[in-house]
C-alpha cells in the first residue's frame, strides 16, 4: 500500500487529530497569560504554577469534586438523604445535588492519572474542560460528512470547536459544565440521525441505544437536557407525518406486511422515536426519579419565563446584574456564532443558507436524458408517426417509472428532508432561548455551526461548475483570500483598517492571478473548497486566539493569601461575607462558609449586603452582617411571615439592628405592635446572644462592581427600583510648576498641593473649551491616614478622594452618594472614625475587616 493509498484509507483519522489538535492548542494557549506582563505573571499562578482559575464557578466545581474525591457525595454532609453543601449561603446552606457529570468525570481522570504520575486535582481541572470541549470536532465533522463530504465536516468541526461564545467557557482554567454543551447534544442528534438512516433492525436499534445513552449523560451534565429531547421527538414525528407526503411514496396498505415488526421497520424514524424516548425515559428516570424526570420535562416551561423571573421580585433580584441573563443584541449574537464583529457574520450566513439549500436539494430533478443536450436542433418537416405497438408503450412507461423512482434519489431526498426538519426546528428553538439571555448564544451556535459546514458541504457541485470559468475561478480565488487575510491582519492592532483592507487587496489579487496557472479540475475544486472553508471559519478563529491570549486569572495571590490567612488564624466557625462574585473562592481558599455566593444570588442576601456596603451608618451595616452570618434569611422571613408586607418587613428590620437588642425589642413592641411572642421570634435571629464570629471583605474588584452592589443597596420597595452609583479610579502623573504639585489622573481627576493647600476637581470637556467640576467632598489620604475629609460645593454631584502613597498618586472620582458609604469608609479611608470594624488583615487591594 502506497502512502497516496494510505493517505486515502486514514483520512478521516488524519482530520480528526488535526482538527482536534487545532482547537485544542487555541484554547490551551490561555495558560500562557500573553497579554499580562512577564514580571506580573507570578502573582496570578499558584504555587504549582499555573495560572488561577479565570472565573469563580470553577471553585465551586472544584471543590464539588474534591468532597466527592474526599467522603463519595457532593457537599460537607447528606441531610435526610440530601447531598448538602454548608460552606454556602450560610448558615442553612444549600442542597449540592446538581448535574454530577462535571465531577464524576474529573475525579476519574484525578484517579487515573494519578496511577501514573502525582497530579494535584487543581491541575486536572485546569485542562479538562479544553481536552472535553475539543472532542466536540469528532462528532461535528462525521456528522455533517455523513450527509455532504469531507469539506462540510471539516467546517463544521472548527466551526463548533471555535464558537466564540462556546469558547470563552472553554478554554484552559475555565472549569464548568459549560464543556459538554457541544459535545453531548451532537452525538445525541447524531446518533438517532444515524438510527433513523440505517437499513436493518439491528443497526437501527444499536444507534437508537446509543443515543439514549448519552441523552442519559447529556442529563447529568446539565439541567436544560430536555431541549435536545424535545428537538428529537418534534423531528421525529414531523418527519414520520410528512415524508411519505413530500416524497410521493406510495402507502402501502398495513394488511400487506407480514409482521407488525415490519409495517413498524417501515415507518419513517417511528421505530427510532419509540427506542429512543422509552429508553431515555427509563435511564434518567433510574438517575433522577420519577419525580426529577417528569419535574425537569414541567420546569422546561419555566424558561420561557426567565426575563420576568429576572425583573419581578419584591426584594431585588442579583440576576439582573448578570450578563448572561440580558437580551443579546444583534451584534452580540453575531460575534458569539461568528466572532470579530461584522466580520464574523458569514458563518451565521451559511448557517442559516442550509435550510434554503436543503429545500431546494428536495426540489424535483430533471432525468438525465432531459440535462445532456439542450442546444436547439435544426427545424425539419415532421414525418408522420407510425402507430406504436404496445409494447414500445409499456417500455417507455417502465423507463419513466424507473427514472421516477431511482432508489439512490429518493434515499438522498429522504436525508435532505430529514436534515431539514431537524435543523430547522433547532434553529427555531435556539433562537427562541436567545430571547431569554445571552447565555443561550452558544446554544445558538450549534445549529448555525453545524449549518455552516452543511452549506459548504452542498455547494460543491456548484463550485465544480464555476471553476470550469476561469474568470469565476479566479474571483473566487480573490474574494476568499482578501477574506482570509483581512480577518488575519484586523486583528493585529499595528494595522489600520485602511492598511489592512489594501493588503489584503494586493494579497488576493496575487492569489487570483496565481490559480490560473492551476490546470487540473481536481486540484482547483480542492484548492477552492479549502478557501472557502478558510473564508468562513478564519473570523471565529482568530477571535477565540484573541480571546485565549488575552485571559487573566479571576484571582491573584494578594486575595489568595489573604484567605489563606484567614483559614490559619480564625475559629472554624467564622463566616466570610463579601459581594457575591467572589464566593466560591472564599470557601476553597479559606475554608470558611459564606453568606453570599453565586448559589444565593436570588435571596434578600442581595438587598442586605448591598445595604451593608452602601448605608454610611455603621451600626446598622454592622447589624446587618451580624444578622447575615447568625440566622441568614430567618430574619427577615420571620417578619415578613408577620407584616406579610416587604416594604414594612425591611422598614422595620433597617430601624432595629443599628440598635441594641432592648432598644429593638421595644421599637417592635411599641412602634410596630407586634406581640411579645414574635418579637422575641424576630430578635433572636436579628440580636443573637451567641453571634457567629465573622470577617468582612472589602477588595479592589468591588470598585467595578459599585454599580451593582449600590443598585441593590439604595433598593426603593415602593417604587421597586434601585439607583446605580460608581467610582471610577485612575493612576495620577505630578509635575512641579513653580512649588506647587500639579497633579492629573487617567480619569479626569485634578488637583494642585501648595503647601497645606489642596484643591482638586474633574476636568470635562464642553464643546471646545476644558471645564472643571469642583467635588461636593474632596478626601485626602496621605499612607492610609486621611488628611483632609471636608465638603467642598453643596450643589456637585461628585466627589474625590486624592491618595498618595510615598510618591504616588491616585484619583477617585464617585458619585457623592458613595462618599460616606462602608465601603469608601472602609477600603479607601481605613475606618478611620469607626468602633464596629477593625482591619484584621490587609494585602494591595484586599482588606479583611473584623466586625464587633
Amino acid at each position: 500500500m502506497n502512502a497516496k493509498e494510505v493517505l486515502s484509507k486514514y483520512k478521516p483519522i488524519i482530520i480528526i487529530i488535526l482538527l482536534f489538535s487545532l482547537v485544542f492548542f487555541l484554547r490551551a494557549q490561555a495558560v500562557y497569560l500573553s497579554d499580562v506582563p512577564a514580571d506580573m505573571k507570578p502573582l496570578y499562578e499558584d504555587q504549582t504554577g499555573l495560572p488561577y482559575f479565570s472565573e469563580m464557578d470553577s471553585y465551586y466545581n472544584y471543590r464539588m469534586t474534591q468532597d466527592y474525591i474526599n467522603h463519595g457525595y457532593l457537599g460537607d454532609t447528606i441531610i435526610n438523604g440530601t447531598q448538602w453543601d454548608l460552606h454556602s449561603s450560610y448558615p442553612a446552606g444549600r442542597s449540592a445535588e446538581y448535574p454530577p457529570l462535571i465531577v464524576y468525570v474529573t475525579a476519574f481522570v484525578y484517579k487515573f492519572v494519578n496511577l501514573f504520575k502525582n497530579m494535584p486535582l487543581a491541575a486536572v481541572c485546569y485542562w479538562i474542560a479544553p481536552f472535553i470541549a475539543s472532542l466536540s470536532v469528532i462528532p461535528a465533522y462525521l456528522f455533517i460528512r455523513r450527509l455532504t463530504n469531507d469539506y462540510g465536516g471539516i467546517a463544521a468541526g472548527l466551526l463548533v470547536g471555535t464558537a466564540p461564545s462556546y469558547f470563552s467557557h472553554t478554554f484552559a482554567g475555565f472549569f464548568d459544565t459549560d464543556m459538554f454543551n457541544m459535545l453531548l447534544p451532537i452525538l445525541v442528534v447524531w446518533l438517532f440521525v444515524e438510527s433513523i438512516r440505517a437499513n436493518n433492525i439491528k443497526s437501527k436499534s444499536i444507534f437508537a441505544v446509543l443515543s439514549a445513552l448519552f441523552m442519559l449523560i447529556f442529563a447529568m451534565a446539565w439541567e436544560g437536557w430536555w431541549y435536545i429531547f424535545y428537538l428529537l421527538i418534534g423531528t421525529a414525528v414531523l418527519y414520520l407525518l410528512t415524508s411519505k407526503y413530500l416524497l410521493k411514496e406510495k402507502n402501502k396498505s398495513f394488511k400487506r406486511y407480514s409482521s407488525k415488526m415490519e409495517w413498524l421497520l417501515d415507518q419513517p424514524a417511528l421505530f427510532s422515536l419509540i427506542v429512543f424516548v422509552a429508553l431515555s425515559a427509563i435511564l434518567i428516570i433510574l438517575y433522577s426519579g420519577i419525580s426529577g424526570f417528569v419535574g425537569t420535562i414541567a420546569s422546561s416551561v419555566g424558561y420561557s419565563n426567565l426575563q420576568s423571573l429576572v425583573q419581578a421580585t419584591s426584594y431585588p433580584n442579583v440576576y439582573v446584574s448578570v450578563s448572561e441573563l440580558q437580551i443579546p443584541n444583534v451584534g452580540e449574537i453575531l460575534y458569539g456564532v461568528g466572532g470579530m464583529g461584522a466580520i464574523g457574520i458569514l458563518p451565521f450566513l451559511f448557517g442559516i443558507l442550509s435550510i434554503p439549500l436543503l429545500i431546494k436539494k428536495l426540489m424535483p430533478e430533471k432525468p438525465e436524458a432531459e440535462k445532456e443536450d439542450t442546444k436547439p436542433k435544426r427545424k425539419t418537416k415532421p414525418r408522420r408517426k407510425g402507430k406504436r405497438t404496445k409494447t414500445e408503450v409499456i417500455e417507455e412507461k417502465t423507463i419513466k417509472t424507473q427514472a421516477v423512482i431511482d432508489p439512490k434519489i429518493i434515499e438522498n431526498k429522504k436525508n435532505y428532508l430529514l436534515y431539514l426538519i431537524l435543523f430547522t426546528l433547532w434553529l427555531l428553538i435556539t433562537g427562541y432561548a436567545m430571547t431569554k439571555g445571552s447565555r443561550f448564544i452558544a446554544t445558538f451556535s450549534l445549529p448555525i455551526a453545524l449549518g455552516a459546514g452543511m452549506t459548504i458541504g452542498l455547494i460543491l457541485p456548484n463550485v465544480k461548475e464555476y471553476i470550469k470559468n476561469s474568470t469565476y475561478y479566479s474571483s473566487i480565488a480573490f474574494a476568499t483570500v482578501f477574506f482570509v487575510g483581512f480577518c488575519l491582519l484586523a486583528i493585529n492592532l499595528s494595522f489600520t483598517l485602511l492598511m489592512a483592507v489594501l493588503i489584503a487587496a494586493v494579497i488576493g489579487i496575487i492569489a487570483a492571478w496565481a490559480v490560473r496557472y492551476l490546470k487540473d479540475i481536481k486540484y482547483q475544486t480542492v484548492l477552492t473548497m479549502l478557501l472557502i472553508v478558510s473564508a468562513v471559519v478564519i473570523s471565529p478563529v482568530a477571535t477565540v486566539y484573541e480571546v485565549s491570549s488575552s485571559v487573566t486569572p479571576g484571582t491573584d495571590d494578594y486575595m489568595y493569601t489573604s484567605l489563606d490567612w484567614i483559614k490559619n488564624n480564625t475559629p472554624q466557625n467564622t463566616v466570610i461575607t463579601s459581594w457575591w462574585d467572589f464566593g466560591h473562592l472564599f470557601a476553597v481558599a479559606a475554608d470558611r462558609p459564606v453568606t453570599f455566593d453565586g448559589g444565593s444570588q436570588n435571596t434578600p442576601r442581595a438587598y442586605w449586603v448591598g445595604k451593608a456596603l452602601f448605608t454610611s451608618d455603621e451600626n446598622l451595616s454592622a447589624g446587618i452582617l451580624r444578622m447575615l452570618t447568625s440566622s441568614g434569611d430567618q430574619g427577615s422571613l420571620t417578619l415578613e411571615n408577620y407584616t406579610k408586607n416587604t416594604g414594612k418587613s425591611v422598614e422595620i428590620l433597617n430601624k432595629i439592628l443599628p440598635v441594641d437588642k432592648a432598644k429593638a425589642q421595644a421599637i417592635l413592641i411599641n412602634e410596630y405592635k407586634l406581640t411579645p411572642d414574635q418579637t422575641q421570634n424576630v430578635l433572636k435571629y436579628t440580636h443573637p446572644d451567641n453571634p457567629s464570629p465573622h470577617v468582612f471583605i472589602t477588595s479592589s474588584d468591588m470598585l467595578g462592581k459599585a454599580a451593582w452592589w449600590s443598585y441593590f443597596g439604595s433598593w426603593n420597595f415602593q417604587n421597586s427600583t434601585g439607583q446605580h452609583y460608581i467610582y471610577s479610579a485612575g493612576v495620577a502623573t505630578t509635575q512641579q510648576i513653580n512649588g506647587t504639585t500639579v497633579i492629573a489622573a487617567e480619569n479626569g481627576v485634578v488637583a494642585q498641593i501648595n503647601g497645606t493647600q489642596l484643591i482638586a476637581g474633574l476636568k470635562y470637556s464642553q464643546g471646545n473649551e476644558t471645564q472643571i467640576i469642583a467635588p461636593h467632598k474632596l478626601i485626602f489620604i496621605q499612607n492610609n491616614k486621611v488628611m483632609l475629609n471636608q465638603i467642598v460645593s453643596n450643589d456637585s454631584p461628585i466627589s474625590i478622594i486624592l491618595i498618595k502613597e510615598d510618591k504616588t498618586y491616585l484619583g477617585v472620582v464617585m458619585h457623592k452618594e458613595l462618599e460616606d458609604s462602608m465601603f469608601t469608609r472602609l477600603f479607601f479611608m481605613n475606618a478611620t472614625g469607626l468602633t464596629k470594624f477593625k482591619l484584621a488583615y490587609e494585602q494591595p487591594g484586599v482588606k479583611v475587616w473584623n466586625v464587633n
